[in-house]
């Protein structure tokens, strides 16, 4: 690395703050990316919302191809994500920094560069630990880095967005097992058209044999033991909260963790249990309703009491996974959305989720709807530890490549 020289990112690039527009669902103007639609692995245009704006205004904030787009404000300061060919017209919200790369760098390298955990806890540090820590855009263009020769730089692009286009195709793929999973469950329990129902017999528009039951009489409903600040530590046992929780329920992967003792862990899981594959995780706090199934994958981990309800020792295994696709279904959805209390702030009770009441099938139909569904959340999970190594792998090599510390050849 004889002819690469250390550079600032500021002359690498210039920078434009973001759009003051109200989101909004309607298809009606152009996509409007905010701050939660670069936290997950890629964006997903499907869920960013539209945002109405003049032709000016469009022309001025409109994001193109190599455009990387960076969180100023808040936990999420120093997320970033550059816009791929093929995404549609959009703008960006002014918690956002747009970074637009010079025609002195390849604009793939810099991509990668500024997507990583590198950039990100290096702007982390900047913008400060307060509760509400911020980062303007000079900050964000602080960042110093090695420059390859642009042959150099092309290379290294290419060898690590390769692990992002494989992460993506596992996202595609889990997103469609997802759904299929999800298109069961509806078929089955929602249209009922389950297998036989053309001999069963209904009552009242309910098959015979099946049962409507509370949540508390199909699983025991509770929530953890109090953790208090004291009892984080710089390394040890995950420790998810309700956001963290949210962005399992989402296939994606946590970062920035918080963690316990193993001793602590030890403590609770000898006294009181733990979390195991099966049990069930509900977000109470905030965002509601956001449900996780876990498994094996997951290994040790503990959970925030208040933000979390915990659903565990159901009747039966199999009824754990009837449960969680009932649970991702718009019915269970609407019972939710009837029982939650509060103005300012919404929450969810174990006492209200316990009286939620469900339709129950015989359990021969339960042991077959998991018969067909297990093995498709197991490719999902499958899939997602495949994630989690490639990006594993991906950011073991990028401090690797840019310092230098491994010789990539010019193609």
């Amino acid at each position: 690395m004889n002819n690469w020289k250390e550079v600032s990112l500021k002359n690498y690039c210039i920078t434009q703050y973001g759009y003051t527009a109200s989101a909004t669902d309607n298809n009606t103007g152009v996509k409007f990316v905010r701050i939660t639609d670069i936290v997950p692995d890629f964006i997903d245009w499907n869920k960013v919302p539209y945002c109405e704006i003049s032709e000016k205004d469009f022309k001025k904030y409109k994001l193109n191809e190599g455009d990387i787009v960076a969180a100023r404000t808040g936990a999420t300061v120093g997320f970033a994500k550059q816009i791929r060919k093929g995404a549609p017209d959009a703008v960006f919200a002014s918690y956002l920094v747009k970074l637009i790369p010079s025609e002195k760098v390849d604009k793939h390298f810099l991509g990668v560069l500024i997507e990583s955990n590198v950039y990100r806890e290096f702007i982390q540090i900047i913008a400060g630990g307060s509760a509400q820590p911020n980062a303007n855009a000079n900050d964000l263009t602080l960042f110093k880095f090695f420059l390859p020769p642009v042959p150099i730089q092309k290379r290294i692009a290419s060898i690590l967005s390769a692990y992002d286009d494989l992460v993506e195709v596992n996202n595609r793929r889990i997103k469609l097992l997802e759904e299929t999973a999800r298109e069961l469950y509806k078929e089955w329990f929602v249209r009922m058209r389950f297998p036989g129902y053309k001999q069963a017999k209904f009552v009242k528009g309910v098959p015979e044999g099946w049962e409507v039951k509370s949540v508390s009489e199909i699983a025991e409903v509770t929530s953890s033991k109090r953790i208090f600040l004291s009892d984080y530590v710089a390394e040890g046992v995950p420790f998810y909260r309700g956001k963290e929780i949210s962005i399992k329920s989402n296939n994606e992967e946590v970062s920035d963790l918080l963690y316990i003792s193993k001793k602590k862990y030890e403590g609770i899981k000898k006294r009181f249990g733990v979390p195991i594959a099966g049990d069930i995780l509900i977000t109470a706090v905030g965002t509601i309703g956001n449900i996780y199934l876990v498994n094996e994958a997951d290994g040790d981990f503990y959970f925030k009491d208040g933000n979390l309800i915990w659903l565990r020792k159901f009747n039966k295994h199999e009824l754990s996974l009837y449960f969680y696709y009932h649970s991702i279904s718009e019915v269970f959805t609407n019972s939710l959305n009837s029982i939650t209390i509060g103005s300012s702030q919404e929450a969810l009770t174990i006492a209200s989720l316990k009286k939620i009441l469900l339709l129950l099938p015989t359990e021969d139909l339960i042991d077959r709807f998991y018969q067909v569904a297990k093995p498709i959340k197991t490719q999902i999970e499958i899939l997602q530890q495949q994630n989690t190594q490639l990006r594993q792998i991906r950011d073991r090599l990028l401090p690797r490549l840019i310092s230098g510390k491994l010789e990539v050849k010019e193609i």
